[in-house]
This record gives C-alpha cells, sequence and structure tokens, in this order.
C-alpha cells in the first residue's frame, strides 16, 4: 500500500491524524513524546491514572511546551472525543491471557473494546493479543475483536518489543535473504541487576528455590505471554503448528548477594534463568523463542550474552545462515538494555499509526500491515 507524503515524513498538507495517549507510564510517556514531535500527528487527549498527573498539560508531562490539552481520568470524556487513533499502554506487568476473566489483561482488553466500538483506531502495547490461537479462548477473542471493530468502523493492533518486533516482525523480515529456511531461534537476553522490582513474571522468579515453583504454572504464563510468536512467524511462512514445547532451565547462586536495588539473593535460590518454547511443525521444532533472564552479570555464566547490557539475537538456520545480534543499552540511549526495549516499544507503537489507520477494520497482525518505517528527520524524542 503506499501512502500519501503528508503520512510518511514532512509537514502534512492535511490536517493532523489527531492521537489520544491512553495512559502516561513508562512507554506511554516515551510515545507521547514521538507522538509530540511528529508534524502528521496532533494529540487531542490523554489518559492517566495518577490524580497527580490529571488536569496537567500532557505535553508538559513530557517536558514539551504546552499544547493546551490536559491530562484526565475520565474515560468517558476521552471516548467522546474525535480522534482517529489511541495508543494503548496501560500498565499490565502480568501479560496474562485476555480472555480469561478475573485478571487486569482481561480488563484492559475490554477497555480496548470499548475504545473500538467509539470509532477509533488503536494499537497497542499489550503482548499476548500479538495472535489469538495460544489462548484460552481464541474464538471469543476474534468474535469480541471483530464485533467491536465492525460498530466503530475501526482497527486494531498489538505490539511490544517482544512478542511484536524482535521475536517475529524482524526475524521474519530478515529471513526474506535466506534462500531456505529450517529454522528461525530468536533470543532476548536482559539482566536485571540494576532495575526496580517491577512485580511481574520474568522478575518474580528471581530469589525463590525450585521447590517453591509450579511446573505447570511456568508452563501456562510462558504461553500466555509468547505463545502467539510461533503462531505469527508460522502464519508468516503458511504453515499451521502441531503444538508449542516449553523448557525451563536455572542457575542457583552459590552465595548471598544483593543487588544495588536491595534485592537479596540468597544461596539455593535463582539467580538466572533461562525458558525457551518451541513452535513444532512436522515433528520438528521450527521456531524457538529463548529468553536468558540473569540477575547480575556473574549469573548463568556460559549462557549467551549480547553487548553490555543485553539485547537481542536472531539465528536462520538454512541455506544461507546467519546470526544477528542487537545489543542495547548504547551510548545516546536510556541508560540500559530494558530502558532501550521500552523506547523501541514505543517506537513501534507510534510507526504503526498510519499504517492501522488506512488498513481496512478488523484486528491486524504485523502481517497486514505492510512495510512499517520510521519519521525521517525532526528533533530526537
Amino acid at each position: 500500500m503506499t501512502y500519501p507524503a503528508e503520512d510518511v515524513g514532512g509537514a502534512p498538507r492535511h490536517r493532523p491524524h489527531r492521537i489520544i495517549q491512553w495512559t502516561t507510564g513508562w512507554v506511554g510517556r516515551s510515545a507521547l513524546r514521538y507522538i509530540l514531535d511528529r508534524p502528521e500527528f496532533e494529540v487531542v487527549g490523554a489518559k492517566c491514572h495518577s490524580p497527580s498527573k490529571e488536569g496537567h498539560d500532557v505535553a508538559e508531562l513530557v517536558r514539551r511546551l504546552p499544547i493546551g490539552v490536559l491530562a484526565t481520568r475520565d474515560e468517558s470524556a476521552l471516548l467522546d472525543l474525535d480522534a482517529d487513533c489511541v495508543v494503548f499502554t496501560p500498565n499490565d506487568s502480568t501479560q496474562r491471557d485476555p480472555t480469561i476473566p478475573g485478571t487486569l489483561s482481561h480488563e484492559n482488553f475490554q477497555t480496548a473494546l470499548r475504545i473500538l466500538r467509539s470509532g477509533k483506531n488503536v494499537v497497542s502495547s499489550l503482548c499476548p493479543p500479538t495472535h489469538f490461537r495460544h489462548l484460552a479462548d481464541p474464538d471469543l477473542f476474534i468474535r469480541e475483536i471483530e464485533g467491536a471493530c465492525r460498530a466503530g468502523s475501526s482497527s486494531i493492533h498489538f505490539t511490544g518489543v517482544d512478542p511484536g518486533f524482535f521475536t517475529d516482525a524482524l526475524a521474519i523480515a530478515l529471513s526474506s535473504g535466506v534462500g531456505r529456511v529450517d529454522r528461525i531461534h530468536t533470543w532476548e537476553i536482559l539482566d536485571y541487576f540494576a532495575i526496580p522490582y517491577s512485580g511481574g513474571p520474568l522478575t518474580s522468579l528471581f530469589g525463590r528455590r525450585l521447590d517453591e515453583l509450579s511446573e505447570a504454572d511456568q508452563k501456562r504464563w510462558i504461553m500466555e505471554g509468547w505463545g502467539g510468536v510461533p503462531h505469527l512467524m508460522a502464519d508468516a511462512f503458511g504453515q499451521s503448528l502441531e503444538t508449542i514445547e516449553v523448557e525451563f532451565d536455572y542457575w542457583l547462586a552459590d552465595e548471598p548477594y544483593e543487588t544495588p536495588t536491595g534485592r537479596h539473593i540468597d544461596t539455593g535460590t535463582i539467580g538466572a534463568y533461562v525458558f525457551s518454547q518451541h513452535g513444532v511443525i512436522g515433528g520438528r521444532r521450527i521456531f524457538t523463542t529463548t529468553h536468558v533472564n540473569r540477575m547480575g552479570p556473574h549469573t548463568g555464566p556460559g549462557w549467551p550474552t549480547v553487548g553490555h547490557d543485553g539485547g537481542y539475537r536472531i539465528d536462520i538456520e538454512g541455506s544461507t545462515p546467519f546470526q544477528v545480534e542487537i545489543a542495547l543499552g548504547n551510548e545516546g540511549g536510556r541508560g540500559s538494555a530494558l530502558a532501550d526495549a521500552g523506547e523501541v516499544t514505543a517506537a513501534r507503537l507510534v510507526n504503526c499509526i498510519v499504517p492501522l489507520i488506512h488498513a481496512m477494520p478488523g484486528y491486524q497482525t504485523f502481517l497486514d500491515l505492510g512495510q512499517i518505517t520510521s519519521h525521517l528527520g525532526g528533533p530526537s524524542a
């Protein structure tokens, strides 16, 4: 699809696309900066959770000059606004299955449906819905999404950094340079040593003993959060998965230590762990996603590393095979690989806005949106 000049950079010839930033947390503030710095967008509203932010100019929340738009906690007021797209970045570190009632992820999903029914397109950082076949009730998910999109003549796209970019979209793009693909193995490799405890599943295992863990629970949260990745990759190759297999490995501390943020890791407890999920086709593990999670640079010796602070790796086996490493936490970034990953998440969301606005109504994966590019020039966010 070819977009008019006003949608791919430079000064717009027609009115800017009207955008609502829904929540102004870690990723949301980064997305808001990118939106404010691009002339083809106009921020018309922003959802906040904190009373301390309510009533403040949204641009001033990210150290930009005021634009006369105030942050609000009033959902109804935002739904009544005339807007082309909502950047939906709710705080949901649990990343659970959105089709299961009683979870924050389910509540966020219901909010997304209300936004769609109000006639606004949605790009969201919620990762489990980047695909649907791994969900507990995939038919319900698609039925509710498509019904809301029909009611509002709107579309929705879910993307993150993993899932949503490094472990699926980028890997698929790289595979176009390989004549025959035998296997694709993607990696997220991060050290949480200097990162404040977030309470999410990725950091909740550190400092725990193996006998405290439930294998079934472990597999469940991996499948809920990342199970869409192999399904998306299989779709890209016109295949269907037979099953998804999950594996774990752990490194236990041989002496106690503390992190700079006050996290205590006792002897015999988890200081690093690896999990892998494998998408199986024809009895072979074709699409593998591996996470190497460390609590300190000394943990998990012998396990893969990327750069000095973590990042991503993509291994493509076939003819001709190659490996790509993307180190984050570099000079000029936000200070750590994890913080940079948040910036990538925000940038990807903003760069998906225009393709989504031009898409047909309905649920859209990155395979449906076509080529997605960034903004050329302008001030740095």
